[in-house]
């Protein structure tokens, strides 16, 4: 299950000592690398939670969104 080392990365890359810089040069293509691993099931677990999440998290995954138009991300969005 992919979800939940994506949401360990995000929370991390998140947290209070995360750097900015750090995901924006690296944090962020690993965590784009871990969506495109996703399964349904994945898919599934990650709208249910997205807005149990902090303001910072979401924020962080929306980044990672590919510019692709897939509709999982499009509703995770709305």
């Amino acid at each position: 299950m992919k979800y939940k080392e994506f949401d360990e990365w995000i929370t991390e890359m998140s947290g209070e000592h995360a750097s900015d810089d750090y995901w924006y040069d690296v944090g962020v293509t690993d965590a784009t690398m871990l969506l495109e691993k996703f399964s349904e099931f994945d898919w599934e677990l990650f709208s249910k939670h997205i807005i149990d999440k902090p303001l910072e998290w979401q924020k962080r995954v929306i980044y990672c969104f590919e510019e692709e138009n897939d509709i999982r991300e499009i509703s995770i969005v709305l």
